[in-house]
């Protein structure tokens, strides 16, 4: 019984050492595109590892809404693909047209009733090609710059984000199925971003308004953010900042005039710190790595259609 006793105790010690040190929790990576520097970053457990200049889409500034629109999307996607391309050397797919994409398309009035359930369905299926939104959108090789008539061109893409082949080979050993990739235009106001950022769950539509939530919590504040949006282009944008694990208010701000971006003169309340548009618009783009860690990503096989680029 003795001997029972202490290897009991020993199996107890041992598994106790294996759980704390003997199991590494899984690294979060995230591919994080910044249109208006046209960089995209590789983080690793929100950690920067390396930085790589890319070409975007020929328009270069509007979120993707259409196929052959040349934009290129922006928002929240994952990895849906890996494969090698005959025009490009390697292609690392996208999951656009996301869920959200759709949502969004239909209740701006870009997709009817018919094609809204074509979308859907084939986002079911992971085929794709006859969705207006477009398709097959991904990261690729074949430089950042092209030469057209003796002129370097850049955004030359239909909407892919194009690297130099050498970076394309990292990005390509660094990323898995369900990788996260986020895309933003730094330059665009807090709105727009957060507008394609808001997670689906809190996205409400009724009566040609849109509304939905976002929260960041991080060690320095916890930020509910509220937006809401009419068919018309009226937006409110609503701020409140709460004091880090607690519900005691820090501050509360609201843009009046709907233009989402939250000028000195509109209303606030200030608690226990204030701040400005542009030092909460930092404080967001600078955490996004952080929220992307709080989302969830499904890990899909690869079996979408493919069309060489």
């Amino acid at each position: 019984m003795a001997f029972s006793t202490r290897k009991k105790a020993f199996l107890v010690l041992f598994g106790l050492f294996f759980l704390f040190f003997g199991v590494k929790s899984e690294a979060q990576k995230l591919v994080l595109v910044e249109k208006f520097s046209r960089t995209l970053y590789l983080y690793e457990d929100t950690v920067l590892l390396r930085a790589f200049p890319v070409s975007l889409g020929f328009d270069s500034i509007s979120p993707k809404k259409r196929e052959g629109d040349g934009a290129t999307p922006e928002g929240l996607y994952y990895v849906s693909s890996k494969h090698h391309s005959r025009r490009y050397g390697l292609f690392i797919g996208i999951s656009y047209p996301s869920l959200k994409d759709i949502a969004l398309a239909r209740w701006e009035g870009r997709l009817s009733e018919q094609e809204y359930r074509l979308c859907l369905e084939e986002l079911r299926t992971h085929r794709n090609g006859r969705c207006p939104l477009g398709y097959n959108i991904g990261i690729h090789g074949g430089g950042v710059f092209r030469e057209r008539e003796g002129v370097k061109e850049r955004d030359w893409t239909h909407g892919c984000i194009a690297l130099d082949d050498k970076d394309v080979r990292v990005l390509y050993k660094f990323v898995e199925i369900g990788t996260p990739v986020l895309i933003y235009d730094a330059e665009k106001p807090i709105f727009e971003i957060l507008k394609r950022l808001v997670p689906l769950n809190s996205f409400h539509q009724e009566d040609g308004v849109w509304h939905g939530d976002w929260e960041l919590a991080t060690p320095q504040i916890r930020l509910h953010i509220s937006l809401l949006e009419d068919l018309e282009g009226h937006r409110q944008l609503t701020v409140i900042g709460y004091q880090p694990f607690s519900d005691s208010l820090a501050f509360w701000l609201n843009d009046r005039n709907g233009d989402g971006v939250l000028e000195p003169w509109e209303p606030r309340e200030c608690y226990t710190r204030c701040w400005s548009y542009a030092t909460l618009k930092r404080f967001i783009l600078d955490n996004l790595p952080l929220w992307v860690r709080s989302q969830r990503f499904p890990l899909r096989p690869s079996s979408e259609r493919r069309r060489d680029h």
